[in-house]
């Protein structure tokens, strides 16, 4: 190993999975009840909670030292690999989230990679 991954970042994952599973019992429980609803709407801020203190350790722990101790080529097949087994809407959420229209997106995420223009309109 290059470096000692940080294990809250592990501890943040599991914390991810758990709520998941929460999130998903509180909508296999929905019904016209107004409890249901409220349980969903709970269910989903603590995930948005727990993912929020995610990509911030992710941001400033991970990344930092994945850029520190791997090369641009190294860290480039591992992000692929992510992408290629995440479910189809992940790089749509990854744009999104980067710019709205897409502008950062190709201007920021595909220049770094050398990723052509004309791979995304």
């Amino acid at each position: 190993e290059r470096f000692n991954w940080p294990a809250e970042i592990d501890e943040l994952h599991d914390a991810l999975d758990s709520v998941k599973d929460k999130v998903q019992t509180a909508i296999d429980k929905l019904n016209t009840e107004k409890s249901t609803v409220a349980a969903v709407r709970d269910a989903l801020s603590n995930y948005e909670e727990t993912m929020l203190k995610h990509f911030q350790v992710e941001e400033t722990t991970a990344l930092p030292l994945m850029r520190a101790y791997f090369t641009p080529e190294e860290i480039s097949v591992v992000q692929r690999k992510i992408l290629e087994d995440a479910p189809e809407n992940a790089m749509r959420a990854l744009i999104y989230a980067m710019s709205p229209d897409g502008a950062k997106f190709r201007s920021d995420f595909m220049a770094v990679r050398g990723i052509p223009s004309f791979v995304w309109y």
